[in-house]
Formats: structure tokens, sequence, C-alpha cells
């Protein structure tokens, strides 16, 4: 298993959420709209949902 980078997931994972804050009513993600991102980032980047909860909120990147 690979190491995952925490700044490119992190980096990712924002982009993703502001492309879809754009095509959504009123620029708002609902939790329902947001954990499908989280998993496929979380995928890609051979990491956790968890990892990135941590690594968004913590500042690791």
């Amino acid at each position: 298993m690979e190491n995952p980078n925490p700044t490119a997931a992190v980096t990712e994972l924002h982009i993703r959420l502001k492309q879809a804050r754009r095509h959504t009513p009123f620029g708002r993600l609902f939790p329902e709209d947001r954990d499908p991102i989280y998993r496929a980032v979380a995928r890609d980047h051979h990491c956790t949902v968890e990892d990135l909860h941590h690594w968004t909120e913590g500042g690791a990147a």
C-alpha cells in the first residue's frame, strides 16, 4: 500500500468540494453531498475518510 500524501489529498478534496459547490443552489453542500466526495478522494489517495477529516481540521496540509 502506498503512503498517502496529506497535502495532495487535502488539495484535491478542496478542489472537488469547491467544484461541487458551484453546481448546487446557493453554493451549499449538505453532508450527503460531501460524503461521496470524501470517500472518492480517500480511495484515490489510499487513506481513510478519518485521515482526511484529521488533516483538514489539524492543518497538516
